[in-house]
């Protein structure tokens, strides 16, 4: 379901899924993703899925988008449980395209990796080995990229951001201005407007630092 509802999007999406912990039969399913399109898209492919979905939430908020559904099936899980595989959460589509770190005893690796060849087909397969210690230093590199940023604004542009973000400023059509920003925060136009751009231009200078633009 989320990979072919990744084919739509243009950023990608973030997917946790986790056993219901009241009953074990079901999926809980949490996706979310910058692509504010993800609702809407969804809407098209939702009826070829309608047999295993239970319950499903979807919204648009701030640029982005929020999904959370309820599965009584979920052919991909089932398939890691077979194996005693685990998944590091969150894992991504990109494009139709399911990446995932997994962590699995090799004595189940072959049985793994044959199934994922008779269910997807063993040209759609990726295998890249990693050791563990690689693994937790790619997942600390997503964690350290929002602490390098906030390590890089001041306190003042951190007031303005989430200023600006509260009140709309960002959105589209925009729902709030400078002159509106700089009377909450008792500073001029051109102050907030300085604190705006240097903060966005630290964020930015960070993502491209880390190769992700």
């Amino acid at each position: 379901m989320l990979a072919d509802l990744s084919k739509f999007l243009i950023r990608p999406l973030y997917a946790e899924v986790y056993k219901h912990p009241v009953d074990p039969k079901y999926y809980v399913v949490l996706a979310y993703t910058s692509d504010s399109n993800l609702c809407t898209y969804f809407k098209t492919i939702r009826k070829k899925y309608e047999y295993k979905i239970v319950g499903i939430t979807c919204e648009n908020s701030c640029d982005a988008s929020y999904f959370v559904a309820l599965k009584s099936k979920c052919e991909f899980f089932e398939l890691l449980e077979k194996y005693g595989v685990v998944v590091l959460m969150p894992y991504t589509f990109r494009r139709g395209k399911r990446i995932f770190n997994a962590l699995i005893d090799e004595k189940m690796l072959k049985g793994f990796i044959r199934e994922l060849h008779d269910r997807y087909g063993k040209r759609n397969v990726f295998l890249e080995k990693t050791k563990t210690i690689d693994v937790t230093r790619k997942l600390y590199s997503n964690v350290s990229l929002m602490e390098n940023c906030l390590k890089k604004l001041t306190a003042n542009e951190i007031r303005v951001l989430k200023l600006a973000l509260r009140k709309g400023y960002f959105s589209i059509p925009r729902r709030s201005t400078l002159e509106h920003l700089g009377m909450e925060l008792n500073l001029s136009k051109v102050t907030v407007e300085v604190h705006l751009r240097k903060a966005l231009r630290k964020i930015i200078e960070t993502i491209e630092e880390s190769n992700m633009l």
